[in-house]
């Protein structure tokens, strides 16, 4: 997949891990927020395997993933 230019490589990791799709023009934030409101957004489209899970969960775990891929690989750069 290619990279979304204003996601940095541990927002998009983190978002591909959880979710099957997303508009590529929202930001992380955006796309957070949107799970966390509850706002149940038809463009944003979970993992089939977490689809039992409350949206305000999935928005913990993309944000964990981000947060230990930041981590381990030693930040929020860009290409």
């Amino acid at each position: 997949m290619k990279q979304i230019p204003h996601l940095t490589y541990g927002e998009q990791f983190a978002l591909d891990e959880w979710l099957s799709d997303y508009p590529e023009n929202m930001s992380y934030e955006d796309i957070i927020f949107t799970l966390t409101s509850g706002n149940d957004d038809n463009e944003i489209t979970v993992w089939s395997a977490m689809t039992d899970h409350p949206l305000i969960h999935i928005a913990g775990f993309i944000e964990n993933t981000r947060i230990h891929f930041d981590r381990v690989v030693g930040g929020a750069f860009h290409e």
